[in-house]
């Protein structure tokens, strides 16, 4: 896959109860493959590491550029995360 694409995982990460004010930590990692004159390397890129505390029924989009010191923004890659919380 060429550098600067988006995969869409679009999968449920979480499905269950949590009470109003407790956290749920998501912690997510990636590896990026290189192929090189038939030989494969993986190099392990930064873990996206976040707690968020349910405050009520909702949605939470987590997203890059919308806070300051945003950990959604990892460098190598990043991510945006759809919380619906019913």
């Amino acid at each position: 896959m060429p550098s600067g694409q988006t995969i869409k995982v679009n999968k449920e990460i979480f499905s269950g109860f949590l009470e109003i004010g407790t956290s749920l930590e998501i912690i997510l990692g990636a590896t990026e493959l290189d192929w090189l004159f038939g030989i494969t390397r993986r190099e392990k890129l930064a873990r996206y590491r976040r707690r968020v505390t349910i405050k009520g029924p909702g949605e939470l989009v987590l997203k890059p550029g919308d806070e300051d010191n945003d950990p959604e923004s990892l460098g190598d890659w990043e991510v945006r995360l759809n919380i619906k919380i019913t």
